[in-house]
This record gives structure tokens, sequence and C-alpha cells, in this order.
């Protein structure tokens, strides 16, 4: 049977709806605090430029995951928990900010050594 228009809609679909409806989101797909890799899964309303960088508690960027053209629609990225310098950051506070379309969105990671 056919489903009612006000059901939930898959994820895939959530994409589909009209410009302007959609706002940058960014979301943690890993555990909270992270051990190792820490995966994200964001969406980027309209393609173009997208950075998704880690900074530390103090705001200084730690390391770049993603800074390149994407295209709109859901994508997803890894942080391997190294600094630009390949070292593993120290257990702490630190934030994930994704930039696209002159929007930001920050998210809270918590690293667990």
């Amino acid at each position: 049977p056919p489903r009612s228009r006000g059901g939930p809609r898959p994820a895939a679909a959530r994409g589909a709806e009209p410009s302007g409806a959609v706002s940058l989101r960014l979301e943690l797909a890993s555990s909270n605090p992270g051990r190792g890799a820490m995966n994200f899964r964001f969406l980027v309303p309209s393609s173009g430029d997208a950075r998704l960088a880690i900074y530390d508690a103090q705001g200084r960027r730690v390391a770049t995951v993603v800074d390149q053209a994407l295209t709109a629609g859901w994508q997803s990225a890894s942080w391997n928990g190294r600094d630009a310098r390949g070292r593993e950051v120290a257990s702490g506070t630190y934030f994930a900010k994704l930039e696209s379309g002159g929007q930001a969105r920050l998210r809270k990671v918590l690293v667990a050594r």
C-alpha cells in the first residue's frame, strides 16, 4: 500500500526539499567520546565549497578534515584523531566546525585516550 504523505521520509529523501528549506547539518556518526577515528555525516544544501575542521577548546584549528567543492546532499567524512602534523591529539574537548554556503554548524566532540 502507498505511504501517507504525512509520514516520515527516508533519509535519502530529506535532501529533496525545496531550495531554501534545507539548511547545513552536521552529525557525529560515531561514539562520543571517541577513542579512535570519528565519523561525521553532513548535509550540504547546495553545491559549492565546504570545509570541515577540528578546533581545540582555545579555538585553534587542529586539523582540516574536508576542504573542497562538494555536490549538494548528504556527505560523510572521518577524522583520524590526529592533528595537521599527524600526531595523536590529547584527550579533551574539541569542536567540529562545518562551513558551506555562508552557513556554519558546530558540534562538540570528546576525545578519550
